[in-house]
């Protein structure tokens, strides 16, 4: 009773502290995403492969629950990559507010995109403050340029619908309720039990002709 007990209180302790549950294959991203959280969330996608190594990757996905309201655009690529180049399906699950960045993040899933009825979502412009001469700021200006076209590819990508058609979109902030994200192809699910709906069925047994 004791051991189980001190178990629990270190998983615990690990998800509070790290975001992280390796029992359930879990990484929590919540809050603002910051420059540092790319490699860090990175190293917590890298730490969840190794243990899939002998394993079948559709029956040992990885779980990523998200509510941020956004953050820095390196580090969502980073994250996107990380979650693209994962030899584990990567189910994204968004609660509460999923802003910014963290729409495309949730998009990014390669297996269930799921929210919870009453989640938040808000796509938009990349944003940015340039400062500086001139010149610099013609070569930031150009960068930002590149970064928001492949931002927009990104859309594209995860959801099928054309660059054209989120371009229009972003020239607003523009709020998405649930049945919205939907509808526009940023998630495939929504429900309150998303841990049920990330469990797969089980197999039924074939039964065994009696031999005549």
């Amino acid at each position: 009773m004791l051991n189980s007990a001190y178990q629990f209180s270190s998983i615990a302790a690990t998800e509070l502290e790290y975001g992280l549950n390796i029992e359930k294959r879990t990484i929590f991203l919540n809050g603002e995403i910051e420059a540092g959280d790319g490699l860090f969330f990175t190293q917590k996608m890298e730490l969840l492969n190794r243990f899939s190594i002998n394993c079948v990757e559709e029956n040992n996905p990885i779980t990523i629950i998200i509510n941020s309201g956004g953050g820095d655009v390196y580090a969502m690529f980073a994250i996107i990559d990380a979650i693209r180049g994962s030899k584990s399906l990567v189910h994204t699950v968004g609660t509460g507010q999923i802003m910014s960045a963290a729409s495309l993040i949730i998009a990014a899933g390669t297996g269930k995109r799921i929210v919870t009825p009453n989640t938040s979502l808000m796509i938009h412009e990349m944003s940015t403050g340039l400062a500086g001469n001139t010149s610099l700021i013609r070569a930031n200006s150009k960068h930002i340029d590149q970064l928001q076209d492949r931002f927009v590819r990104l859309y594209e990508e995860f959801t099928g619908k054309a660059s054209s058609f989120w371009k229009r979109k972003m020239v607003n902030e523009l709020y998405l309720s649930a049945e919205e994200a939907l509808q526009y192809g940023l998630i495939d699910e929504i429900t309150y039990d998303f841990r049920g709906a990330l469990t797969p069925p089980e197999k039924e047994e074939e039964e065994i002709p009696d031999e005549a």
